[in-house]
């Protein structure tokens, strides 16, 4: 038999639970990324391992496809501490002939990455009524 929660009779109640959190990567030094520097020379490593092109010919390949290179560092740039928020409210009464549980939830969540959210809202309500002696 599955039991569902609902009022008691002559017991109003109400609860509410806030909740908040907060998220960051688990691996401080992922944020760590590679300078303009950095970058142009494993470029040019990867293109002289793989036998496609000489150093002189990778490093001109660089230059031709970045004119312009700039020091971002990207994953600042995509990422920032994610955050979550939980609300949950009930309530629940009655007296011998009308019982009620009511209940709402509203949870949001801002991951690590930016623009990247989950939103969710709930209800939920459950009603007995004693109608008649032979009507439940």
């Amino acid at each position: 038999m599955i039991n569902t929660k609902q009022g008691r009779a002559n017991v109003s109640k109400v609860d509410l639970k806030v909740q908040r959190g907060f998220a960051d990567f688990a691996y401080s030094g992922l944020n760590e990324g590679l300078n303009t520097t950095q970058y142009k020379q494993l470029y040019t490593e990867g293109y002289v391992n793989s036998g496609k092109l000489s150093s002189t010919e990778a490093e001109a390949l660089y230059v031709t496809q970045f004119p312009n290179p700039a020091n971002t560092n990207w994953l600042n740039e995509m990422t920032h501490i994610g955050v979550t928020n939980s609300v949950d409210i009930s309530a629940s009464g009655g007296n011998e002939d009308f019982r009620y549980f009511l209940s709402g939830s509203i949870f949001d969540q801002a991951g690590t990455v930016k623009n990247n959210f989950f939103d969710r809202y709930s209800s939920r309500a459950n009603l007995t009524a004693q109608l008649t002696d032979k009507l439940s």
